[in-house]
């Protein structure tokens, strides 16, 4: 699959994702959020502007993406 994660109005979003399990963190490390069943209209709020990383994990396969909150 290809996942392509962007954020509007301060809420992350993944396109092309099924059921999988989103877990959100800061660059210090600390988790920020998580979802277990997020689907490609469902958004993750984030806290502030910045920069996050993201792990995607989906029929056993992981991905990790960086996004900026602007």
């Amino acid at each position: 699959n290809e996942y392509v994660p962007y954020v509007q109005n301060g809420k992350l979003f993944i396109t092309g994702i099924g059921k999988a399990e989103i877990v959100v963190f800061d660059l210090n490390g600390r988790l920020i959020a998580g979802s277990s069943a997020m689907s490609a209209d469902t958004g993750i709020q984030l806290p502030t502007k910045g920069i996050y990383v993201v792990r995607v994990v989906e029929n056993g396969k992981t991905m990790t993406f960086k996004v900026v909150n602007l």
